[in-house]
């Protein structure tokens, strides 16, 4: 049981994450979380909630917050580095007064807990809502005035010199499931 972690922390309460070395492991390894695992891992909701928040109020600058200053975001086919190239990504995305977006994070799972870094998979859903957009970016079509997208997140985590954990590297986000609500059925003239 070299994953296992015995000690439980009452004031925390019952909670279940993964803490292995490979992804693999997650799936076969819960464990309690040790106190300094449970203060990391309400680092990890903090920083993904400020992340829906600076997108979907439009507050850019607090990405600032979120990722580390040489942090790199892998998103399949665009690949950016640098707090510059993340935040300026993000601000020509979602920059626009009239799409209006909803970010929720659903499911955080922590694991690979050290004193100055961490790991976590995470799945939120992201709404978009507004006049049509034909190509804001490469990787970005809404042919329709709103989108529902189910997303996945693979995200490391290190501490800065001040003490805070910020992403430094993120996988995603990863489409899940992509609902168009103008293609249901009955919602065609």
């Amino acid at each position: 049981m070299k994953y296992l972690k015995s000690l439980f922390f009452p004031i925390v309460g019952l909670v279940f994450v993964f803490s292995p070395h490979t992804y693999a492991q997650v799936t076969r390894n819960p464990v309690l979380l040790t106190p300094e695992d449970s203060v990391t891992l309400g680092a990890i909701n903090q920083i993904l909630s400020l992340f829906s928040l600076a997108l979907d109020t439009k507050m850019f600058e607090a990405l600032v917050d979120v990722y580390a200053p040489d942090a790199v975001i892998d998103a399949g086919n665009n690949t950016l580095t640098g707090l510059p190239a993340i935040t300026d990504f993000y601000n020509r995305t979602f920059s626009n007064a009239s799409l209006q977006t909803q970010h929720t994070s659903t499911t955080v799972i922590g694991y690979n807990f050290t004193s100055t870094t961490a790991a976590s998979t995470s799945y939120a859903d992201a709404l978009y809502f507004g006049p049509p957009i034909l190509a804001r970016l490469p990787g970005f079509f809404f042919p329709n005035q709103s989108l529902i997208i189910r997303e996945k997140f693979i995200n490391q985590y290190k501490k800065g010199s001040d003490g805070a954990f910020k992403i430094s590297h993120q996988t995603g986000p990863i489409v899940l499931v992509r609902n168009d609500p103008s293609d249901a059925i009955g919602s065609r003239g």
